[in-house]
């Protein structure tokens, strides 16, 4: 059921964006960045994402992103171990982006919430779900069309879980994954 629902929401994202595509402010970008965890769930990752977005005016855009996410994080822990893991992740997310200038650098603040899926041994239990990443950044103009890269740094809060182990028996922990995270990409 879960994998029918990413499917449907992939096929759904990519109907979209060609219909946005002829429109006047479809924008399209690729972002590449890492991430390093700021509490015990998270340790690196590294990140694709493909961003179909709409820009309203030069101040303010929507769009919904699809990524690829490999990262080290805490997956089982006891009195005296903690096991890392290598897990796979596709974050699924609507973005929200507001420019301060009109200028060929405009400093930005987005809003990227969502849900993200555990594409690895895990996909049956429940690991990682909803998201939420306020961020800052530098737009970058390279012409008057829509051609640019940018910078932004942010901070990602993400719902997460491992198995604690606890008097001969296993029990799922709950929390947050906290991570900083510096990205960069193209815009066209």
């Amino acid at each position: 059921m879960k994998m029918k629902k990413t499917i449907l929401t992939t096929l759904l994202l990519v109907c979209i964006s060609c219909s946005l595509y002829a429109q006047k402010g479809y924008e399209k970008s690729i972002e590449l960045g890492g991430a390093f965890g700021v509490d015990e769930f998270k340790k690196k990752s590294f990140e694709i994402d493909m961003i179909n977005g709409y820009r309203f005016n030069d101040y303010f855009s929507l769009g919904a992103g699809l990524g690829f996410c490999y990262t080290s994080a805490l997956i089982y822990k006891t009195y005296s171990y903690e096991g890392l893991g290598e897990i796979c992740l596709m974050p699924l997310y609507g973005r929200i982006k507001t420019n301060f200038t009109n200028s060929n650098v405009s400093p930005f603040i987005l809003v990227d919430l969502g849900y993200t899926f555990d594409l690895g041994e895990n996909f049956l239990r429940k690991t990682y779900d909803l998201m939420i990443e306020p961020a800052f950044g530098v737009d970058f103009k390279l012409n008057e069309k829509k051609l640019g890269f940018y910078f932004f740094v942010g901070y990602n809060l993400q719902n997460a879980s491992y198995t604690y182990m606890r008097e001969l028996r296993n029990y799922l922990e709950k929390g947050t994954a906290e991570s900083i995270s510096i990205k960069g990409g193209i815009r066209f």
